[in-house]
């Protein structure tokens, strides 16, 4: 499917493939112009990330993450495994319900390509319950 066409669709859902490195399980999709991962990830001792299998092309140009409850998380969204960071600070979460969004966009690292499986969440610290929001827009 090319990007635009799916860009133009009204309350499409697209389905993802989600990896994850460590203990954990979750949903991702796309819904009209955000990607969704909804996880709930038990890091161990070691980090914890999941890999999401990009099947169309877009820019990462806003995050944010949704907590619902548990212990407290450092979140990263980054291109390619050990890659570059795409926001420039990592998300930190409290130990409650916290929305935490990120500050600055990296504009070099943001752009996945269809079909790539570059798109890695990196949960450093404790763990991740709830939602990571990021707002993407469609590339050729």
């Amino acid at each position: 499917m090319k990007s635009g066409s799916w860009y133009k669709q009204q309350y499409y859902q697209l389905d993802l493939d989600i990896t994850f490195s460590g203990v954990g399980a979750g949903t991702a999709y796309i819904r009209n112009d955000k990607l969704y991962l909804d996880v709930t990830t038990a890091a161990a001792v070691s980090a914890t990330s999941m890999t999401l299998t990009t099947p169309i092309s877009f820019k990462i140009v806003d995050a944010m993450s949704i907590r619902n409850g548990g212990g407290a998380a450092v979140i990263d969204v980054l291109n390619g495994a050990g890659g570059t960071s795409v926001i420039t600070t990592a998300l930190t979460q409290a130990a409650d319900t916290d929305i935490d969004r990120a500050v600055t966009i990296n504009d070099a690292a943001s752009s996945f390509a269809a079909g790539d499986d570059d798109l890695v969440i990196s949960v450093g610290t404790a763990t991740m319950v709830g939602l990571l929001v990021l707002s993407i827009i469609p590339t050729s």
